[in-house]
């Protein structure tokens, strides 16, 4: 009987901690988002896909520790652990992978810049060459006008 129990108590932490665990995913996605910015519907998007992976996760510990049988203990020991994460580490981890993120990103960004700056002088280049070839030939069509 006292094994029944102590199996019992180990999928009560496990439960905890993968409750935990789904929150500290969660807060990295919103740090993902906070260094990368994006629009609404792909915040939907993530939001939708994340959770559904989250309860894919959550049936599997079900099936794998429990064959299947979803009890209510287990469900608390989830939304506890979630809590538990959320009112302990929820704002310092978010902060730190916020801050990884907008440095992430304006890395990125500053590389993209180095990247593209030689091309963008080109660009600039190119863009004066082909208006003045244009006002020439504008020139020339109003000269060509004029004459008739």
């Amino acid at each position: 009987m006292h094994t029944v129990i102590a199996a019992e108590a180990l999928f009560f932490v496990l439960a905890f901690a993968k409750g935990a665990g789904i929150m500290l995913g969660y807060d990295i996605l919103r740090a993902f988002r906070r260094g990368f910015p994006h629009g609404g519907r792909l915040v939907a998007a993530e939001d939708f896909f994340y959770w559904v992976f989250a309860w894919i996760f959550v049936f599997l510990m079900f099936r794998d520790r429990n064959y299947g049988q979803i009890r209510g203990y287990v469900l608390a020991a989830l939304i506890l652990g979630m809590l538990f994460y959320i009112l302990l580490f929820s704002r310092r981890i978010l902060l730190v992978f916020s801050t990884f993120f907008g440095f992430l990103s304006r890395m990125i960004a500053g590389l993209f810049r180095l990247i593209l700056m030689p091309a963008g002088k080109s660009v600039k280049k190119l863009r004066k060459m082909v208006r003045k070839a244009l006002k020439k030939k504008i020139k020339q069509v109003r000269m060509v006008i004029v004459k008739k």
